[in-house]
């Protein structure tokens, strides 16, 4: 792939030559259900998680101090899939990575639900960050492969089933707590789904391969970062994941801590975060058939920059409300778009250009609390937060070095 200084992608949609056989058909619908049960399963996964972890934390007998450490050891497991995605994909059929993952999903939730002591907890929470990454790197191929042949952006729409999981997953704590039941029975209620959504992994046919196009990927993704597209998509990818953690993390923090604003107030500005993400994700779908990814990054971007500068500001409580829903806009198409963008812009398999921009994504999660820790101390929360509109302004000058016309200009509606 040739380089280019501005970021020029080399094919589109229509430079694709697969065969018909996958382009829309009754079973590439039901292979994107099974790609939706994949993104479903990860949401569930942080809604429930993320409200229970003080009780399972309790009944492992582990301190959150070590919680964090057994956390980063699960983290650490997403490295090596990132990396190897390419031969992992060309190695094995995608819906195969998908059965794994959810295999592994209902294995380790089962694991705490019967499971004590640090050292299991480590073992489980390693099982799990492998299993996401597997179902996150399958997912995001898959759809990859099916908006390269269908000329659809679903990428957006189909993080916004992630997003819905996670909602979803809160509420399913909140009934089973209400009637009376404990970590433990919500754990159970995941693992049945994982079991019901591996058991679905087998319904759809594969995605057939062209015979006279010959799709190889580098054995490592690293290899695809000496094109300067994938360099853009990657930071794109990065910024996006450190800038969502900023919000959903730091800025209830900030709020909280120095602008002196109650707890309702940060439940309030996280809510409008996260409806307003949801919303932005299921209208990217219907904007992509109609405005090019490339001017849809810029907006996003620039959104992201004015809701991040309104959470900064030392205005009204109101005020910091809007503006982490703002926020919510503005991150929601980053990552999806510059997948989608990536599934025309690379002369390869979508295996590993997933995993070259999502594991851009997940470094950044594993520096951004470091970076974000050490500005606190040293700093301020405001410093820390500062970081939001910078992100967004870093987004709009990467999105644009693409030239206009890049792939994906003329998506249809998914």
């Amino acid at each position: 792939m040739s380089e280019e200084r501005t970021g020029t992608v080399e094919t589109s949609f229509g430079e694709q030559s697969e065969q018909a056989a996958m382009r829309t058909t009754r079973p590439g619908r039901v292979l994107l259900v099974v790609v939706a049960l994949g993104f479903l399963g990860m949401g569930l996964l942080d809604g429930v998680g993320g409200a229970l972890w003080a009780d399972v934390l309790r009944a492992f007998h582990v301190s959150n101090g070590l919680f964090g450490v057994a956390s980063a050891a699960g983290l650490a497991m997403s490295f090596p899939v990132m990396i190897m995605s390419g031969a992992l994909a060309d190695r094995f059929d995608k819906r195969s990575l998908l059965l794994a993952a959810f295999g592994l999903l209902a294995a380790s939730s089962l694991g705490i639900i019967v499971g004590t002591g640090l050292a299991l907890l480590i073992l489980l929470l390693m099982v799990r960050g492998l299993a996401v990454s597997l179902l996150d790197l399958g997912c995001n191929a898959l759809a990859m492969d099916y908006e390269r042949i269908n000329k659809r952006h679903v990428l957006s729409p189909l993080h916004g089933v992630y997003s819905g999981g996670t909602m979803v997953g809160g509420l399913v704590v909140y009934a089973v707590v209400g009637l009376g039941g404990g970590f433990r029975i919500s754990y159970a209620l995941l693992a049945a789904v994982y079991v019901v959504s591996a058991a679905a992994t087998r319904l759809p046919r594969p995605m057939p391969v062209s015979h006279d196009v010959k799709i190889t990927s580098p054995p490592l993704a690293l290899g695809l970062f000496r094109s300067s597209v994938v360099r853009i998509l990657a930071l794109i990818c990065a910024f996006s994941f450190f800038g969502e953690t900023l919000v959903s993390q730091w800025a209830a923090l900030y709020l909280r801590d120095q602008r002196g604003f109650s707890a309702r107030v940060a439940a309030l500005a996280l809510g409008a975060y996260g409806g307003a993400m949801l919303a932005g994700r299921l209208a990217t779908g219907p904007l992509a058939a109609r405005v090019s990814p490339r001017t849809l990054l810029l907006l996003a971007g620039a959104t992201t920059a004015v809701g991040g500068a309104l959470v900064w500001a030392h205005a009204p409580a109101a005020v910091s409300v809007v503006g982490c829903g703002i926020c919510g806009l503005g991150f929601a198409s980053m990552v999806p778009l510059a997948l989608s963008l990536g599934s025309v812009a690379i002369s390869g398999g979508t295996g590993a250009t997933s995993g070259a921009l999502l594991g851009a994504g997940y470094a950044a999660l594993v520096v951004g609390p470091l970076l974000a820790g050490a500005l606190s101390a040293t700093l301020s929360l405001r410093a820390v937060v500062a970081m939001i509109p910078l992100f967004g302004t870093g987004v709009f000058l990467l999105a644009s070095r693409l030239r206009k016309g890049a792939p994906g200009s003329h998506m249809r509606r998914a």
